[in-house]
């Protein structure tokens, strides 16, 4: 095979580039479904290799009681729990305002207003800041209004059955069927694409693939399950619109914030109207069962190489939110350990090797390798022991004779001259390169 030259490698690298810039305008559209279907096959090859050994010969059978599987867990409650939110979100967009306008009648709300107002006169800052129940009634209708707008939009959007919709769902079908065989051979080939050792494309491999699982164990499948206990809490405290609440605890529980931001205001708010057990019933489900389920479920469900600082997770999630939508809470984790794996390995592997090449700077090599190297016998020098002596160094002969302090002075020389005596080579023809 005839090694490219420098030529060749330019163009090459020039080809490849331009070639995977077109590859990334053609699939720009769908990369949030490439990047689900990726995501997806990593979390359940498992199952898709138990129904390999299951079924055996048929190739078919395994991708396709695994795709099954996949709609069952995941899409059909999915779909159905958003079906609900849709319904119950749309009527409570309806209902807000005379919500919002029957909890600001209550004297309550009023007493707790004069507190605040008195407690802000104090405050250098705030002279001249009042709130009123007017205002706190235009101020949280118009929260309410376009938050329930946007979950109303997002929901039927995900359940609407457009042709985009149809689109991606045939997409991600093909992709699934296509990735499930294929995974060993596709981590294989990023191996050998790679530059780098065997050992930093494992550690990467590694590091993305258990943050990938952990992610969605421990955001998903945890906040799920957070998110339908704190929905039955409300159930029981007779909340209305108890679904509607129950998805956005859950979208809620993704976050590092927690469902807490949901429970706690919705307690406080009962106990404010008087609904004394249920407000306390809502508080204590959550800090104590929920709270309870994520302490104890946590590092069960998410391995410790896949635990980040918490700062790092909040920023890496609301950046992904930021940057590409809802499938943020997917890119902004794993860009992130990507990151983290990166530093480490910088730390671990290139630090180290930029102290070994200032020693190697430092120290002269050798006239030859050790396996180029062939010591020859007095004999094949032409020369005799006795021509031989005399070329090496005095310090390397003992003395005669020598007292007891002379013997211990003597070897304390010695003993300092050791490193000069290991790197000295004697003149002449001692060592001869290996010809091939």
């Amino acid at each position: 095979m005839v090694k490219p030259n420098i030529q060749s490698r330019i163009f090459f690298y020039i080809l490849f580039a331009f070639s995977a810039y077109l590859a990334y305008l053609l699939i720009g559209p769908y990369m949030g479904t490439v990047v689900l279907a990726a995501v997806t096959v990593t979390v359940f090859q498992p199952v898709y290799d138990l129904f390999v050994r299951l079924t055996g010969k048929w190739p078919g059978v395994p991708i396709a009681l695994t795709i099954i599987t996949i709609f069952i867990v995941v899409l059909a409650p999915v779909s159905g729990m958003v079906s609900l939110a849709v319904q119950q979100t749309l009527e409570f967009s309806a209902d807000v305002s005379s919500l919002v306008a029957s909890i600001v009648e209550y004297p309550s709300l009023a007493d707790l207003l004069t507190r605040i107002n008195l407690l802000l006169a104090g405050l250098p800052f705030a002279q001249g800041l009042q709130l009123t129940p007017q205002g706190v009634y235009q101020t949280v209708v118009s929260a309410a209004r376009t938050v329930t707008a946007f979950l109303a939009e997002t929901a039927i959007s995900l359940s609407g059955a457009s042709l985009d919709l149809i689109i991606g769902l045939v997409l991600y079908v093909s992709l699934l069927a296509a990735l499930f065989p294929n995974y060993p051979r596709l981590i294989d080939m990023l191996r050998k694409m790679s530059p780098l050792s065997d050992e930093m494309d494992e550690r990467y491999i590694r590091r993305i693939t258990i943050i990938t699982k952990s992610m969605v164990r421990g955001m998903f499948v945890l906040a799920v399950i957070q998110g339908l206990v704190m929905g039955l809490f409300f159930w029981l405290a007779g909340v209305k619109y108890a679904s509607f609440w129950t998805l956005l605890s859950i979208f809620m529980a993704m976050l590092p914030l927690g469902c807490g931001v949901i429970a706690v205001p919705v307690g406080i708010v009962h106990i404010m109207l008087g609904n004394l057990w249920q407000g306390l019933l809502i508080l204590a489900g959550y800090a104590v069962v929920v709270s309870g389920i994520q302490y104890y479920l946590t590092p069960r469900l998410v391995s410790r190489e896949a635990r980040l600082n918490s700062a790092l997770v909040l920023l890496s999630v609301f950046g992904g939110l930021k940057m590409f939508g809802f499938m943020g809470l997917v890119y902004g984790p794993i860009i992130m350990i990507f990151l983290v794996t990166t530093v480490e390995i910088y730390l671990d592997y290139y630090r180290i090797a930029k102290s070994a090449t200032v020693m190697e700077e430092i120290t002269p090599p050798l006239a030859a390798r050790p396996e180029e190297m062939v010591v020859l016998s007095p004999d094949e020098m032409g020369m005799s022991q006795a021509e031989l002596l005399p070329a090496m160094p005095s310090s390397a002969k003992a003395p005669e004779v020598a007292t007891s302090a002379e013997r211990s002075h003597n070897l304390w020389a010695a003993v300092r001259r050791l490193p000069q005596i290991a790197s000295w080579r004697p003149p002449g023809p001692w060592v001869r390169q290996q010809r091939n």
